[in-house]
């Protein structure tokens, strides 16, 4: 085939130019990150400015430039400082809104670690930027939460007895190797006089040490598991002992999207409905987010000033603690209760609750999608007698 046939370079890679494109002009005027650094830029960075000394030293970064790396970044799914070094030297988006700084990882990692709370007050600036502008009202606020998985296998949980095990085990292992460092030491007395040598614990006891002493705090918080959900729950833990993740420790096990059960998250978002603005976010362990509605609510006036006039929220967090302390609170609760088709459907809803639900029916009773298990809507509760 005829190489012409292909298109040639528009300018020759080594072509010297005599008026050079600038790096702004290879960012379009729609561009995310051109929003982004307009929005950080209205931001008050004061609190940031007062940790440096101002006088010594190399001249340092400005920390609104390392924020504003950080937060496009993450907006990409860059959470790597040393992703965020390569694409700030090579990407031109990263390039433009690093102003042509080309901080290393460390330098990254360090501001992220050293700021971490004010980069999330960052957030809060934002939106309070959005209701001076109308694009918040806090009329009306949803939300709600999901499950994410943690960086921890299904296997790679501990029970109490577990790790109880564990701990024995390794105290063993150290016993004995601090015996034989014993005698080593001796020995050595007898040959070369005493006080001579290193007298440092070996490399392997000192990490079997420190394994030791995350043991021992993963035994404590598994057993203060186990008796909050026995107090709670009425969970007995000697027939179903808490787990706790080995790898991802913050993560609880929980149950999953798709069914089963894992180490996971689950995160939860506050939205203005208006434009769907967050107003809120975190991320808890396990799965009591219905208890965190409340918090969420005086979180938001604390944050903002401002109660939201109605929370939106499913079914999930309606319940009888969330009712009653919204009850004359200055924001309406609007969340499902169960709907009389789900009931009627429910073979369990019958005229004599005293009667057994006829066998033929048995496969249409609700069951929890998670365990498998009858669903708590099979029993029905007999105001009267006071019993289900």
């Amino acid at each position: 085939m005829v190489m012409t046939y292909f298109a040639q370079p528009p300018v020759d890679r080594n072509q010297v130019l005599l008026f050079r494109r600038t790096l702004d002009e290879s960012i379009p005027e729609d561009a995310f990150v051109r929003i982004l650094d307009e929005l950080i830029d209205t931001c008050d960075f004061s609190e940031f400015e007062r940790t440096y000394h101002g006088s010594r030293g190399q001249p340092p970064i400005p920390p609104k430039v390392l924020a504003k790396l950080w937060l496009y970044g993450l907006k990409l799914r860059f959470r790597s400082s040393r992703q965020l070094e390569y694409v700030t030297k090579n990407n031109i988006d990263f390039m433009w809104i690093a102003q042509g700084h080309t901080p290393d990882h460390v330098t990254l990692s360090n501001f992220r670690k050293k700021f971490d709370k004010q980069i999330k007050g960052l957030f809060q600036q934002v939106v309070g930027l959005a209701m001076t502008m109308g694009l918040v009202q806090l009329e009306q606020v949803t939300l709600d939460g999901t499950r994410v998985k943690a960086n921890n296998s299904r296997s790679e949980t501990l029970t109490a007895e577990g790790i109880a095990q564990e701990l024995d085990r390794l105290t063993k292992e150290l016993e004995a190797g601090l015996q034989e460092c014993e005698a080593v030491d001796k020995a050595e007395d007898t040959l070369f006089g005493v006080g001579v040598g290193d007298r440092e614990v070996p490399p392997e006891l000192a990490t079997r040490q420190a394994r030791k002493k995350e043991l021992e705090k993963a035994l404590h918080t598994v057993r203060e598991m186990d008796e909050q959900r026995r107090r709670t729950q009425q969970i007995n833990p000697a027939k179903n002992p808490a787990q706790l993740p080995m790898t991802d420790s913050d993560s609880r096990v929980s149950p999953n999207k798709e069914g089963g059960f894992a180490p996971n998250y689950t995160p939860l978002a506050a939205v203005d409905v208006r434009r769907d603005f967050i107003v809120v976010a975190d991320v808890i362990a396990g799965v009591t987010e219905h208890t965190h509605l409340p918090p969420i609510v005086a979180q938001i006036e604390a944050d903002y000033g401002q109660r939201p006039n109605q929370m939106l929220a499913d079914g999930h967090f309606a319940t009888g603690q969330n009712i009653a302390a919204f009850e004359n609170s200055g924001t309406e609760l609007i969340s499902p209760l169960p709907v009389a088709a789900a009931l009627s459907a429910n073979p369990a809803v019958r005229a004599d609750p005293t009667q057994a639900v006829p066998e033929a029916e048995w496969p249409n009773l609700p069951r929890n999608p998670q365990h498998k298990k009858l669903d708590k809507s099979c029993f029905l509760y007999d105001e009267e007698h006071d019993l289900y």
